[in-house]
């Protein structure tokens, strides 16, 4: 069995004027085929996240708060099935080196409701070290080699080493 995937997607913030706030919308498709001695099968998904990113006046607390709304069958037509989900984490900034995150994940799934605790951190160890991620998505150690290299050790749901050149596939 032979398992293909194609997906392709963005991020539109729309920032507030207090800088701090932002509504981001985060469209994406997806494609999979499946092909088996049995025969091929082809799936397909399309949604539509969009988050509120708000801190709290006065405090170290801010949120995300995202409602999802995603479509998954085997062929794109009004009959569809429609999934509506979303996701809330709380975010504690203890200071400008480090911020917990705890929050909750929830999707009406094809067989049920579906409910998954998140917990996360934003650390940057030294200047040359960080972690940060939301589990049990994704966890990312970066070490900056020197000014031009950063190295990656990403865990999403297994590990990938990356090699990263500031400046050499994007402006940064």
């Amino acid at each position: 069995m032979t398992i293909q995937y194609f997906g392709v997607g963005t991020n539109l913030p729309v920032q507030f004027k207090n800088k701090k706030d932002a509504v981001i919308i985060s469209p994406f498709y997806e494609n999979w085929i499946a092909a088996a001695p049995t025969g091929t099968k082809r799936y397909y998904s399309i949604a539509l996240p969009v988050t509120l990113s708000k801190s709290i006046k006065n405090t170290a607390w801010s949120f995300l708060l995202t409602g999802i709304l995603r479509m998954n069958d085997r062929k794109i037509d009004a009959h569809g099935k429609m999934q509506a989900g979303g996701a809330f984490i709380l975010n504690n900034t203890r200071n400008e080196n480090l911020t917990w995150k705890l929050g909750i994940y929830v999707n009406n799934e094809f067989f049920n409701v579906f409910v998954m605790p998140l917990a996360g951190i934003d650390w940057k160890i030294n200047d040359r070290n960080m972690l940060f991620g939301v589990l049990p998505g994704n966890l990312t150690y970066e070490h900056r080699i020197n000014e031009h290299f950063l190295l990656w050790r990403l865990f999403q749901g297994h590990y990938k080493f990356l090699l990263h050149i500031p400046g050499l596939l994007a402006n940064q």
